[in-house]
């Protein structure tokens, strides 16, 4: 086989590479979702990120190809509770972009905000505590009090130093198939809805009761009794094996629901236990209520009124013409309705990202954060759905249209790139340089 014949092959065969790897990129993009938090707007609108409290950012990067169809886009930040305003942005990657734009849509943005109450527990620590009789029916004993079958409060002993403080309970041997001490908690006038109780307490014991388990139980109900329980009490005990001469944590977490009543013990099965009993310190039970804002973005699904998007470079340190908040700033972005291989994801309306030809084609909106409670807390959740059509669908192709919407200016996007070829061009201008490479070569050879 002569050389020029080998030389001719290759060539056809790195033709053909290079057209194929030219159309498939052509129909996929690297799409970019972001979220900055931070307190205040600078004089142009955006967040205050360097200023005290430090702010947040976080940036989630995708590759989405024309075969995914709709493809989420989500992520989550915690954030200071004494932030005022969020960046929330999507966008593109310019190099990436097909000749029909990427498209996004159905985006959401909104906070989970964690409220832990104060410690709910009387005498966690076991600090100067009465302890009552486990069936006590003394109206006074009926909710804030320990209540136990054996048990005493002791300082240190044996060795055992209590955890913290000067005493710790000491939970002793009995007749009956548990030994146990509870308290019981009044929540009537607790908000309760979507709330979460996390419970522990730590235990040490000597060698003749290591590897023995001790149990946690919340439990759960309606109304306390005065017997020292609740009504419909409903829950189960969870347990960790016991450490000589160490303290370990025992801890439980339950979903509270519409409870009013909790029910909180320690325990141990008294057929595990010896005379040397269990050391306990430190119990804790708080209650986490969580509530989820709705929706923070203004025209999240880009339906109408939405009828464009405000220009994405605005006049530096012009606060008449910065950003602000609920208004989408683009580059070069486009509302659009179902096409060809594409219907919206949501409603009837869709945004279509093109090339501005700087790095990435982007679209933005600054939002204003309610006022935060100091000890919330703070989770952002944050999500736009992507997608790229069909090849080929020349429905709405981004090389005709005037940017309009956003015109591209200085930024921090770095230099201009070269503005994207429409593919037959990419196709003759591969085949161009590979057939005069290859004249050239048979040239050489001759």
């Amino acid at each position: 086989m002569s050389s020029s014949f080998k030389q001719k092959q290759l060539l056809i065969g790195s033709l053909f590479a290079t057209n194929f790897i030219l159309i498939g990129s052509l129909h996929a993009a690297d799409t970019h979702l972001s979220l900055k938090c931070g307190a205040g707007q600078n004089p142009n609108g955006t967040i205050n990120a360097g200023a005290s409290p430090v702010g947040v950012n976080k940036s989630l990067l995708a590759s989405v190809n024309h075969a995914d169809g709709w493809k989420l886009l989500s992520d989550s930040l915690t954030i200071n509770n004494d932030h005022t305003h969020c960046h929330f942005e999507f966008s593109a990657r310019n190099n990436t972009l097909p000749v029909e734009g990427v498209f996004f849509d159905s985006a959401a943005f909104n906070l989970e905000i964690i409220k832990t109450g104060s410690e709910a527990l009387t005498e966690p620590g076991f600090e100067g505590t009465q302890l009552v009789s486990y069936i006590s029916q003394d109206p006074q004993h009926k909710t804030d009090k320990w209540r136990a079958e054996d048990a005493n409060i002791i300082g240190a002993t044996g060795g055992v130093q209590p955890r913290s403080g000067s005493s710790m309970l000491k939970l002793n041997k009995t007749g009956g198939g548990v030994s146990q001490v509870r308290q019981i908690l009044d929540l009537s006038q607790t908000n309760t809805t979507n709330a979460t109780v996390k419970a522990s307490y730590w235990v040490n014991g000597t060698n003749n009761t290591a590897g023995i388990p001790a149990f946690i139980a919340v439990f759960k109900g309606d109304s306390p009794t005065p017997g020292g329980s609740c009504t419909n009490l409903q829950g189960t005990a969870v347990s960790v094996p016991v450490v000589a001469n160490t303290w370990t944590k025992v801890e439980q977490t339950i979903v509270l629901g519409s409870s009013k009543c909790i029910a909180f013990e320690l325990r141990a099965r008294n057929s595990d236990l010896t005379v040397d009993g269990l050391f306990i310190d430190d119990a804790t039970l708080k209650i986490e209520a969580t509530t989820t804002t709705a929706n923070l973005l203004a025209d999240s699904n880009f339906e109408p009124p939405l009828s464009g998007f405000e220009a994405f470079y605005r006049t530096p340190g012009n606060v008449a013409t910065g950003w602000k908040a609920e208004e989408w700033n683009a580059e070069r972005a486009f509302l659009e309705n179902a096409i060809s291989s594409l219907i919206p994801h949501s409603g009837d309306v869709m945004v279509q990202a093109c090339d501005d030809g700087l790095i990435v084609s982007q679209i933005s909106q600054i939002i204003q954060l309610p006022a935060l409670d100091p000890g919330s807390t703070v989770i952002a959740h944050y999500s736009v759905n992507t997608a790229v059509p069909e090849p080929g669908d020349d429905s709405v192709l981004c090389s005709g249209r005037t940017p309009g919407n956003g015109i591209p200016g200085p930024g921090d996007h770095g230099a201009m790139q070269i503005p994207m070829i429409p593919l037959a061009g990419l196709l003759i201008l591969s085949l161009g340089i590979t057939f005069g490479a290859y004249k050239a070569r048979s040239k050489k050879a001759k």
